[in-house]
């Protein structure tokens, strides 16, 4: 169909040529009939939209007088036509209204036929004169909806005639707001940053609106708190004296508020022990307050202070069951209750596993391990045993022992070269028995080696003793 329509401009282009007496008939064509379309003279442009008036999409910034023959013999053909001049919009607009949604930047006037005709032709129009806008809501106040940021006069127009109209307007003027909430103050859900006074309006009117307040005043905090506590639910940062107002009424509402004030805590805490449960993080002092009325509830409480967790756990040991990291004076006292609780404890510590096992294995290795003469340096990092040679020579290790307890573990030989490193994986050996942390075990190492294949033999004893805990912690 493209290629017809194509053939069909260039034989019209041919015949206006011929028509208008040109020296010469093209006889190759080169570039698109587009092209050939605008390079065309005004009557050949004139010839082929009287035939052929869709071609007009074709031509680039066509006269008035081209415009105007196509627009009358198909008024939707305006679409084609960038900036049309007004003769031709209204031509357009006479013949068929709704073809204002093709008109970038319609006159004043062909706005006025197309609202005329149907008021919701105003969503077409990109920046409808306030004139326009006025007749439109007017005539249908829901149109309000189709207009960006409508001045004062046209929201009220809008808002007289139906209230509900404020949620489609973004930015609302006060008095258009003030109209609304006097009208409906449910409506107060859809003003975004409403002031004091459309707040007080509303909330005045019905306490449960606060819900929809985003920018809550303190006066209406105050006023649907005293009216409602539980509204507190709903009320953004309460300070301290709302939060009281609140929780004195009913000391369970605790629960609602985010950031409570200390003071609010403990006067929750005093009335209802149990509501420890409902507070993040709580202080020492709060912690107390619910504690000692009832030490059960250390189970509620995440990090329990020393003083806290001591309370507990005399009271009934088995509540060790619900500290995390119990202190090593707690634990004493739960495992000396009954040994079986250690089972309760993450982590116990050293002696209270020698209490309640009489015997612990080793587990490690003393940290911090190095010895070195002034030839060689041996150092333990984590499970690897580092040997330096200090010399410009070459050091032959022919014997290396590890000592571990009473047990001898000897490694294999080797050679280090001058000024350089080796590196030794160190398994965990196996354990030994630990029946008091006043006992002390041997750990290190004896060496023996030669420098430059020479026959002396030097030798290190870096054997020590070592306290039991270096083996268990």
């Amino acid at each position: 169909m493209k290629i017809i329509i194509i053939i069909e401009l260039l034989i019209v282009f041919i015949i206006g040529n011929y028509i208008t007496g040109c020296a010469s008939t093209p006889t190759t064509i080169s570039s698109s009939s587009k092209n050939n379309l605008n390079l065309a003279s005004l009557q050949s442009q004139i010839t082929a939209v009287n035939k052929y008036p869709a071609c007009i999409e074709s031509i680039d910034n066509p006269c008035t007088e081209v415009q105007l023959i196509a627009v009358k013999q198909n008024s939707e053909l305006i679409k084609y036509i960038i900036n049309p001049a007004k003769e031709v919009q209204l031509i357009a607009m006479k013949e068929d209204p709704s073809t204002i949604m093709y008109i970038k930047s319609p006159d004043k006037e062909v706005q006025l036929i197309a609202i005329k005709h149907n008021t919701d032709y105003i969503r077409y129009i990109q920046n409808p004169d306030k004139e326009i806008q006025l007749i439109s809501v007017n005539k249908d106040p829901s149109v309000i909806i189709y207009i960006n940021n409508p001045d004062k006069e046209v929201q009220l127009t809008a808002i007289k005639q139906n209230f509900d109209l404020i949620k489609y307007i973004k930015n609302p003027d006060k008095e258009v707001q003030l109209v609304a909430i006097k009208q409906n103050p449910e409506l107060i859900e859809y003003i975004k940053n409403p002031d004091k006074e459309i707040q007080l309006i509303a909330v005045k009117h019905n306490v449960n609106l606060i819900k929809d307040i985003q920018n809550q005043h303190r006066t209406v905090q105050l006023i649907a708190i005293n009216e409602n506590p539980e509204l507190i639910e709903y009320i953004k940062n309460p300070d301290k004296e709302i939060q009281l107002i609140a929780i004195k009424k009913n000391p369970s509402l605790v629960k609602y508020i985010k950031n409570k004030d200390k003071e609010v805590q403990i006067y929750a805490i005093r009335h209802n022990a149990n509501l420890i449960e409902y507070i993040e993080n709580p202080d020492k002092e709060v912690q107390l307050t619910a504690i000692k009325q009832n030490p059960e509830l250390i189970k509620y409480i995440k990090y329990p202070d020393k003083e806290v967790q001591l309370i507990a756990v005399k009271h009934r040991p088995e509540l060790i069951e619900y500290i995390e990291n119990p202190y090593k004076e707690v634990q004493f006292i739960a495992v000396k209750e009954d040994s079986g609780l250690i089972t309760y404890i993450n982590n116990p510590d050293t002696e209270v596993q020698l209490l309640v096992y009489k015997k612990i294995y080793s587990r490690n290795k003393p940290k911090n391990y190095l010895i070195s003469d002034k030839s060689i340096k041996i150092q333990i990092t984590d499970s690897n045993l580092n040997i330096s040679n200090k010399t410009t020579k070459s050091i032959k290790i022919i014997s290396i022992i590890e000592h571990y307890g009473d047990e001898e573990y000897p490694l294999s030989s080797l050679f280090i070269y001058p000024n350089k490193d080796k590196s030794i994986y160190l398994p965990f050996r196996r354990s030994f028995i630990i029946n008091s942390l006043e006992q002390k075990f041997k750990y290190g190492f004896s060496i023996e080696y030669v420098i430059d294949n020479s026959n002396k033999v030097f030798s290190i004893n870096g054997v020590k003793a070592y306290e039991a805990i270096e083996f268990i912690k």
